[in-house]
């Protein structure tokens, strides 16, 4: 059984439920945990129209909790011309998708499309995973359901596996060009002090203000898009590391050059798969590539930090300098699913507003 509710219907014990929905879903993402949403909901988004979509089934204890996605009704735009339904992303979110309980997947989206079937003429989802267990149940719900998907844009996005990691895995990603160039500038920095490297686990309030004070300091600060920059922002990064932090999911890690931190990240967890989350450092020492040292030194010493998790999304970018580091990709794509039962009329007119669109351009 599917229904949506309201964020004003969000109780304490449908969040009990949602986080653990989260802990056993097929594929873990903490863009989609409570601790992440229902802060960036409040600080970030507070006037979005958000629905959230449940699926339950009944069990020996009462309704158990086995999907949950998170929508936003939007007006026509640029992507749709007609009202839709949009998977919910933060302008701090990395990935969107739907949480489904590894036990039940195909009654789960069956249930969610039949659901979102009465609702909305297409269901947008930005930035989600185009390969891997949920991404061929989706598909294989969305043909049982009669939807098409359409893609806008597809591309990769690094991850490491930690188990794979070290000095012999560093040997064979990063080229010895780039090698010799790294270790040029990590003898060169410790020409400025002892360095030492640590990944600290929970909530830490100094590595919070350390973070937030680096990011701002570089070109986040000075273009106005820092965590510190906006009161909202800063709220909502206070708020999701203190519900993470209560669960063990979050993790920092900090270079530092004669006791002063130089570089930072910090990272979140959900089910077995890590999220690189923001990073900063301290442009004094930028010609000594502090976060790139920074987040060498975590793959070098993944397999036994972070020995747990099967993989950690980088969230980054095509050609960032993690694609250099982290030789693991999966396809990350954009796109709808639109029902094949939209009337012929309605299609006709929507391609014609798509390539009056693209000729204005």
């Amino acid at each position: 059984m599917a229904r949506g509710l309201s964020r004003a219907d969000i109780s304490d014990d449908i969040l009990s439920r949602w986080r653990e929905l989260e802990a056993r879903s097929l594929e873990g993402n903490a863009y989609l945990s409570p601790h992440f949403v229902m802060p960036a909901a409040r600080h970030l988004n507070p006037d979005a129209d958000l629905v959230f979509v449940l699926v339950s089934r009944s069990g020996d204890s009462g309704d158990e909790l086995c999907g949950l996605g998170v929508f936003e009704r939007r007006h026509g735009d640029r992507h749709f011309p007609l009202p839709y339904w949009r998977a919910y992303k933060s302008r701090h979110s990395f990935l969107t998708g739907i949480l489904v309980d590894a036990r039940f997947p195909e009654a789960v989206l069956d249930a969610c499309f039949a659901f979102l079937k009465q609702e909305r003429l297409a269901i947008d989802f930005p930035e989600c995973l185009a390969e891997g267990k949920l991404a061929d149940h989706l598909r294989q719900a969305a043909a049982r359901g009669g939807w098409l998907w359409e893609s806008r844009y597809e591309i990769n996005r690094a991850f490491m596996v930690p188990d794979r990691c070290g000095d012999s895995y560093i040997d064979a990603t990063v080229s010895p060009k780039s090698r010799k160039r790294l270790r040029s500038q990590a003898n060169r920095l410790a020409q400025q002090g002892e360095m030492s490297w640590q990944l600290s686990r929970g909530e830490d309030p100094d590595c919070v203000e350390r973070l937030l004070e680096l990011e701002h300091m570089g070109w986040k600060g000075e273009e106005g898009t820092s965590l510190r920059a906006g009161s909202g922002d800063e709220a909502f990064f206070r708020a999701m590391v203190a519900g993470f932090s209560g669960e063990r999911r979050i993790f920092f890690t900090e270079l530092r050059v004669g006791g002063e931190v130089i570089a930072s990240t910090v990272n979140l967890i959900s089910g077995k798969r890590g999220f690189a989350f923001k990073m900063g450092w301290n442009p004094a020492f930028a010609p000594f590539s502090p976060s790139i040292l920074n987040v060498l030194e975590l793959t070098r010493q993944a397999g036994t930090e972070l020995a747990e998790l099967e993989l950690v999304d980088s969230g980054a970018g095509e050609g960032s300098f993690v694609d250099k580091l982290w030789e693991g990709r999966y396809t990350v794509a954009a796109g709808a699913f639109r029902h094949a039962s939209l009337p012929g009329p309605v299609l006709g007119g929507i391609r014609f507003l798509r390539q009056l669109r693209d000729r204005l351009r």
